[in-house]
């Protein structure tokens, strides 16, 4: 039954919920098309996620993070399903909005830089340090919609395509 699967009782005669948080941090690189001109951007990522788990090997969770580039920081807001295939392989999806501001005054000059919509997909590798402590390895793809606005001109859209290969903490607690 659903309610079973969702809530566990502890010894005390406590409801409790699984949960999970994973901190994580790593190197970016990101393209788009700007005015029929490919462009590239290396950056950090960091993120943090929290997440419940109702099923057995499965989460939902929220999450943010900061992507900081040379010419510009973006900060994504997002909600997340955590799937588990085993005791080391889980898989990640994410969905939210991503805030965008420019760090450098010069970068699309005449343009005000707006955030969009994003979504990742990501795989993971983790490793057991201690009972609840797992130190993990993920990769993921995300694609990131913002837009370039201008007064005398058209919007232009940007498709930001994006790998990560980050390294950071996962936190079980039963």
């Amino acid at each position: 039954m659903f309610g079973q699967e969702f809530i566990a009782t502890s010894e005390s005669g406590k409801f409790e919920i699984e949960k999970c948080s994973r901190i994580l941090g790593g190197p970016v690189y990101s393209s788009y098309v700007f005015l029929e001109k490919q462009f590239s951007m290396y950056g950090l990522a960091f993120q943090h996620n929290y997440c419940i788990k109702p099923w057995d090997k499965a989460g939902i969770g929220i999450g943010y993070g900061i992507t900081a580039y040379k010419k510009q920081t973006q900060v994504p807001f997002t909600i997340e399903f955590l799937k588990s295939y085993d005791k080391n392989w889980y898989f990640t999806l994410q969905s939210g909005y991503t805030l965008v501001w420019k760090r450098d005054p010069e970068y699309f000059e005449s343009y005000t830089l707006r955030g969009g919509t994003n979504a990742t997909a990501g795989i993971g590798y983790k490793i057991k340090l201690k009972s609840e402590i797992q130190t993990i390895i993920e990769l993921s793809y995300n694609y990131q919609h913002g837009t370039l606005s201008h007064t005398a001109f058209v919007d232009e859209f940007l498709n930001i395509h994006s790998i990560v290969l980050s390294l950071g903490f996962l936190l079980e607690k039963k």
